[in-house]
């Protein structure tokens, strides 16, 4: 938000749960101080929270993804917790 306002940006929509969500994912960043792993990013993202607004992955949400190639070059995880019912992630070699 920042970069874009010294751009131009005057404005951002919001919806009724960013502020809540980039919140959690501040907190989270904060709390590992820079050193998660891979499992860690992801269990934070398919945790649903119990439908709470702060969760990174709303109820909506049909695929979750995750890459982090400078620690695993080609891989790319999926996950579609509405198909499987939990946090089973599937790592993909592209």
């Amino acid at each position: 938000m920042f970069a874009l306002s010294g751009l131009g940006a005057q404005k951002f929509r919001e919806s009724g749960t960013t502020r809540l969500r980039r919140g959690r994912l501040l907190d989270f960043a904060a709390r590992q101080d820079g050193k998660c792993s891979g499992e860690d990013v992801r269990r934070f993202v398919a945790d649903r929270l119990g439908g709470h607004g702060a969760s990174a992955c709303p109820p909506g949400n049909i695929v979750l993804t995750y890459a982090a190639p400078q620690v695993e070059p080609g891989a790319f995880w999926t996950a579609e917790p509405q198909l499987e019912g939990d946090e089973t992630w599937t790592r993909h070699e592209i």
